[in-house]
Formats: structure tokens, C-alpha cells, sequence
């Protein structure tokens, strides 16, 4: 689900958590890959985004999280 569920949008706006949930870190940047648990979203947040990712791209920026 590319667009996410009504939690991690919010919480992806607001920044309140748990959702969604940071599981990785861009080694080369403030850049952080997060999953909601809920809907399986992964989203990619930089300091002042936060945007819906597909899982490939997920698995091609943050491929320490997949290992």
C-alpha cells in the first residue's frame, strides 16, 4: 500500500509515534526508512519530508534492512 493508512499518514505528519516505525538509516545523510506496522507502507524521511515509498525502492536506498 504505496499511500499508507490513515496512522502512519498521520503519524508521518505529526511525528508522533509509533507509527511509522524507523527501521533504518541512510549512512550518507539525515535520510531514515520507516514501516508502518499496520499497512506495511515503507516511508522515506528526510528532515523537513516524509513521503510513501515502494518496497523496491525501499530495498534499493535502505538495503541494510532487508539483510
Amino acid at each position: 500500500n504505496v499511500a499508507g493508512c490513515g496512522k502512519c499518514r498521520k503519524g508521518s505528519v505529526t511525528g508522533l509515534w509509533p507509527e511509522p516505525e524507523r527501521i533504518a538509516v541512510d549512512p550518507n545523510g539525515p535520510v531514515f526508512l520507516h514501516c508502518c506496522k499496520d499497512c506495511g507502507t515503507y516511508w522515506e524521511f528526510a528532515l523537513r519530508a516524509a513521503n510513501p515509498i515502494s518496497r523496491n525502492k525501499a530495498k534499493e536506498n535502505f538495503p541494510q534492512a532487508f539483510e
